[in-house]
């Protein structure tokens, strides 16, 4: 085995236990700081795919202010999750509604590939026939954002 594909494997096998552990636990502060780890293995993982940008922003807003976020709410309300009042098909109700609106929302994006879409126009191919050769970066939107 490769020390990358290692790596990774101990990265996703990382990330699993700690989904594992934000589903079963009911204190709030750890799931709290859980979804900060989760959210640092995910920006180590985004590094290991050449996307710096996306794993510095991943470390930033999730694992940083989301968490900060997070504590100052538990702060001001109780430690330990209440049982749930409701049905749960409540909740998967809300989450189809929000899904199909989101769909709905798609249907007037151009179709993938088209010729007249904004992704297909000439600053678009400048920019990935240029991103390794001029840059030396494997990663487009890290060769933009840092140049």
């Amino acid at each position: 085995m490769t020390a990358t594909l290692l790596i990774n494997l101990l990265l996703l096998g990382s990330m699993v236990t700690v989904l594992i552990g934000i589903i079963f636990i009911r204190n709030l502060f750890a799931v709290a700081m859980l979804t900060g780890v989760y959210s640092l293995l995910a920006a180590c993982f985004f590094v290991l795919l050449d996307a710096v940008d996306v794993a510095f922003t991943e470390a930033a807003v999730g694992a940083g202010i989301s968490t900060v976020l997070m504590v100052g709410a538990i702060s001001l309300t109780s430690r330990e999750e209440k049982a749930s009042g409701h049905h749960p098909l409540i909740g998967l109700a809300v989450v189809i509604t929000a899904g199909g609106i989101l769909f709905y929302g798609t249907l007037d994006l151009p179709h993938f590939a088209a010729a007249n879409s904004p992704a297909t126009n000439d600053i678009y191919q400048e920019y990935t026939a240029g991103s390794v050769d001029k840059l030396h970066i494997p990663n487009m939107v890290t060769s933009v954002l840092a140049s």
